[in-house]
């Protein structure tokens, strides 16, 4: 599973009153992000600038945001080893699929074949046969009989 990381540092509380512009942001970033890719605001990468390498990316208009956003993308050997491999393509699936698919097939094939060798109805060469079984009044009510 691939994730898109937005990161954005705001204040969302002021006096009791709600400001959505941090969180919104970072949201915001979020959906352009490359997939397994970290896109941070400015103030994210000025606070993590000594911890962590960044490449610029460019300033971003964001639906909502009334001013651009300076963007950068989180990179160096410390993001990469957080981004996850890469899915397997559809060549390295193919083999595991369809063993998968030989197998369920040779089960099947072979419960045909024992289903109609111990089959214990006999032929009856296409007359119809009907079974009559007494039945046993279990209930002790004389008037079930």
């Amino acid at each position: 599973m691939c994730f898109r990381v937005g990161i954005h540092v705001g204040d969302v509380t002021k006096d009791g009153d709600v400001f959505v512009d941090g969180v919104n942001i970072a949201a915001r970033l979020q959906e352009i992000a490359e997939p397994g890719g970290i896109l941070v605001s400015r103030p994210v990468r000025d606070y993590a600038r000594d911890h962590f390498r960044f490449e610029e990316v460019g300033e971003r208009r964001l639906k909502n945001i009334p001013r651009p956003i300076r963007t950068f993308s989180a990179a160096g050997e410390q993001m990469l080893r957080l981004r996850p491999r890469r899915a397997l393509g559809w060549r390295n699936r193919a083999i595991p699929l369809a063993a998968a698919v030989m197998a369920i097939v040779a089960v099947g094939l072979i419960a045909l074949f024992l289903s109609r060798q111990f089959s214990s109805a006999p032929d009856h060469q296409g007359r119809p046969t009907i079974a009559v079984l007494p039945f046993a009044n279990r209930s002790g009510d004389p008037s079930q009989e």
